[in-house]
């Protein structure tokens, strides 16, 4: 889902600035965004949450498998970042 996603926003002129991201990428030199999407694994869903609330970035998540440690922490960061969080949309 989250490459058929990337495909599509990239092809639309109304998404700019669509930036694909793996694990262990360095966030730290990237523009902010308004929002992260994310398709990753439990891992890559943690690195996302912890951007996201280091610099406010709203966070949109279609992960799946991320276990009840992967939901308290979705509802954590939604304290204090906007999270929208359904698995296989």
């Amino acid at each position: 889902m989250g490459r058929q996603l990337l495909t599509l926003a990239r092809g639309d002129a109304r998404f700019a600035g669509i930036i694909e991201l793996g694990e262990g990428s360095d966030w730290s030199q990237l523009p902010v965004p308004d929002a992260v999407v994310d398709f990753s694994a439990p891992e890559g869903l943690r690195q996302s949450l912890d951007h996201g609330r280091a610099r406010g970035i709203a966070l949109v998540s279609g992960a799946t498998r991320i276990g009840d440690g992967g939901k308290r922490a979705l509802k954590h960061a939604g304290e204090a970042i906007p999270v929208l969080h359904t698995p296989n949309f």
